[in-house]
C-alpha cells in the first residue's frame, strides 16, 4: 500500500486507488500519515481539519471519520488515550521517502549518485502538500518545515548540476527560481555562478546588483558575506569559479540537428518558420535544443509546472534574456513607444498595466508583441520555448499569435512539449501546424547502436551488442531510462535489466496517469510532418 500526500492525498492498493470520500475524512486520513507512528490527539486533529472554526460535532466527526478509514483500508489505526496513531513502514507514505532519499543524498559525496537521489525525492512532488484537503493555515501548521526542506533539496540539486559542469543547463531554472524567491542567497549565488561559467560574468554581477537593492528596499540589510565573497571573485576572475566542463556530448539526433539547421537557415533568409518538437518525458527535447543552441543566439523561455508562475511567465523569461544580452540604447530605440505596454509581460520594461479584461486588449497586446519581435529579429532570431505543456494558457495564446502573426520576419520559433501532457494547448498547437512553414517533429527513441554509446560512457566501459539490444527494447531507446539503467548497472553490476531504475519510475507513472484520458485522441502520424509552403 502507498499514501500519497505531497499533492492530493491519494491511498493505493496494488494497482488500484481506494475511493476515501468526503475532504474531513482524507484530511485525517493525511495527518496520520503524515504523523506516521506518531499519536496524534483528537483535538489536534480538530485544529487541522477545522482551523477557523470548528463544529460542535467535530470530535465525533473525527472518531466517525478514523472508523470508516479503518474500514476502508489494510492498516492500522491504533487508539491511544484521546488521539490515534497510524501504524505503517513510513516509506510507505511518499513525504516519508522524500525525507529520507534527501538524507540519503546528504550523505552521499558522488554529484552524479547524489542527483540521481534528489531527482526521484523531488519527482514525488505532485503539488501543494494536501492539495485538495487542506487550507494554507492548515499547511502552514503542519507542512512548513517539509516545505522549506523541498526548497532547499532543489537547491542542493542545482548545487550537483554545477558540479557536474552543467552550469548552462541550470540557468533558466534559477532565472525562475530567483524570480520567485529573491531572499535566498544560496538560490542568487548559484545563479551567479552559473552565468559566469557560461560567460556572463556581466549579467552575473548584476544578478549581485539587483539581489543587493531588493535586499536593502525589502528589509534593510546588505548580502551575506558568502554573497560578497562571490561577486569578488567574479570581478578578479578568480581561477576557483572554474571547473572542467563534464562532457555532455548528444549521442544520436543527427539528422534532427540538421534539420534544426536547415530550418534556420531558411528563417534568417525572412522566411518566418515555427517548429513544434514533441517527445515523451526523456526523450531528450531539452538536450537537443541545448545542442542546437550552442554557437548562435537563441532566446529561451520555459513553462514551469510550480504553482505561483505569473502569468507569461515563458515570454517574460525571453524578454529578460534580450534586455539583459542588449545594449540599453539598442534596447530603448527598439522598444520605442511599446515599453509600456509590453509591462503587461514584463514589469521591468515600463508601469505594469492592469490584465487585459476583454478579447480585444489581449489581442491588441498580441499584436504590439508581434511587431516588437519583428523589430528585435532585424538580422535574424531564434526563440525557443520549451516545456509548453506546462505553459499557462496567455503564454499559449501569444505563441500562436506570434505564430501567425510574424510574415517575413527572419524569425525561427521552437516550441517544445509532452503530446501526453497538454492541458490547454491541444487546440492551439492544432491550429499552430495547419500554418504555411510550419513544422512538427517527433523525437524518437534512439536506435540500438546509439544506445549502446550511451551506455558505454554510463558504464566506463564497452557495452555489448547483445546487453544494449536487449535496454533498446526496454527502454524504446529513451535516453532517460537508457542513462539510469546505466547508473543502476554500473553501481550494481549484476542488477537486472528488467529492473525498473527508480529515476525513470516517475517519468512512467506520470505519463500513465494521463495516459486512459488520451485514448479516445491517439491517431497514428508520421515522426515528422511538414507543411512545405512558405509565407
Amino acid at each position: 500500500m502507498q499514501i500519497r500526500v505531497l499533492g492530493t492525498v491519494e491511498a493505493q492498493v496494488g494497482d488500484e486507488l481506494v475511493a476515501l470520500g468526503p475532504r474531513q475524512r482524507r484530511l485525517v486520513l493525511g495527518v496520520l500519515a503524515w504523523e506516521a507512528n506518531r499519536v496524534v490527539t483528537v483535538d489536534r486533529l480538530i485544529v487541522l481539519v477545522w482551523p477557523d472554526d470548528p463544529p460542535r460535532s467535530a470530535a465525533h466527526a473525527v472518531r466517525v471519520a478514523v472508523s470508516d478509514l479503518r474500514a476502508r483500508l489494510p492498516v492500522d489505526i491504533e487508539t491511544h488515550g484521546t488521539g490515534y496513531l497510524l501504524r505503517c513502514d513510513p516509506l510507505m507514505v511518499d513525504v516519508h521517502r522524500f525525507l529520507s532519499l534527501v538524507a540519503q543524498a546528504r550523505k552521499t559525496a558522488d554529484d552524479r549518485a547524489r542527483l540521481g537521489l534528489l531527482d526521484e525525492a523531488l519527482g514525488l512532488w505532485r503539488g501543494p502538500v494536501l492539495a485538495d484537503v487542506a487550507s494554507d493555515r492548515t499547511r502552514d501548521l503542519l507542512a512548513s518545515g517539509v516545505e522549506e526542506t523541498r526548497l532547499v533539496a532543489v537547491e542542493d540539486r542545482v548545487e550537483a548540476l554545477l558540479g557536474l559542469g552543467g552550469h548552462r543547463d541550470v540557468v533558466e531554472e534559477l532565472l525562475g527560481l530567483v524570480d520567485l524567491h529573491p531572499t535566498r542567497e544560496r538560490l542568487v549565488g548559484q545563479l551567479m555562478l552559473a552565468l559566469y561559467r557560461s560567460g556572463r560574468a556581466g549579467q552575473a554581477l548584476d544578478v549581485f546588483r539587483r539581489t543587493r537593492a531588493y535586499l536593502a528596499d525589502e528589509l534593510g540589510i546588505d548580502p551575506g558575506a558568502g554573497l560578497r565573497r562571490l561577486e569578488l571573485a567574479i570581478l578578479q576572475n578568480d581561477e576557483e569559479l572554474d571547473l572542467p566542463v563534464v562532457s555532455t556530448a548528444l549521442v544520436g539526433r543527427r539528422h534532427e540537428l540538421a534539420m534544426l539547421g536547415e530550418w534556420r537557415a531558411k528563417a534568417l533568409s525572412g522566411r518566418t518558420t515555427v517548429v513544434l518538437l514533441e517527445g515523451a518525458a526523456g526523450i531528450g527535447k531539452s538536450t537537443l535544443l541545448d545542442e542546437f543552441s550552442r554557437g548562435i543566439r537563441v532566446l529561451r523561455g520555459q513553462g514551469v509546472a510550480e504553482e505561483g508562475a505569473p502569468a507569461y511567465w515563458p515570454w517574460r523569461q525571453v524578454f529578460r534574456q534580450w534586455l539583459a544580452e542588449t545594449d540599453a540604447g539598442v534596447a530603448a530605440e527598439v522598444l520605442g513607444e511599446a515599453a509600456d505596454k509590453i509591462g503587461r509581460i514584463v514589469p521591468e520594461l515600463g508601469r505594469p498595466a492592469d490584465a487585459e479584461r476583454s478579447a480585444e486588449e489581449r489581442f491588441a497586446l498580441f499584436d504590439e508583441v508581434t511587431a516588437l519581435v519583428g523589430r528585435m529579429a532585424a538580422g535574424g532570431l531564434v526563440i525557443v520555448l520549451d516545456d509548453l505543456h506546462w505553459a499557462d494558457p496567455a503564454s499559449l495564446l501569444l505563441f500562436s499569435h506570434l505564430a501567425r502573426g510574424a510574415r517575413d520576419v527572419p524569425l525561427l520559433l521552437v516550441g517544445a512539449y509532452r503530446p501526453y501532457e497538454l492541458r490547454q494547448a491541444r487546440d492551439t498547437l492544432a491550429e499552430i501546424t495547419r500554418l504555411g512553414g510550419a513544422i512538427r517533429l517527433e523525437l524518437p527513441g534512439l536506435s540500438a547502436d546509439e544506445v549502446a554509446l550511451q551506455l558505454t560512457a554510463e558504464l566506463g566501459r564497452p557495452c555489448e551488442p547483445a546487453e544494449a539490444a536487449v535496454i533498446t527494447t526496454r527502454t524504446g531507446g529513451n535516453p532517460l531510462f537508457v542513462r539510469e539503467i546505466g547508473r543502476l548497472r554500473r553501481a550494481d553490476p549484476r542488477a537486472s535489466i528488467s529492473e525498473v531504475p527508480t529515476g525513470a519510475r516517475d517519468a512512467i507513472r506520470q505519463y500513465l496517469s494521463v495516459l486512459s484520458r488520451l485514448v479516445e485522441h491517439c491517431s497514428p502520424r508520421p515522426r515528422c510532418s511538414r507543411w512545405t509552403s512558405t509565407r
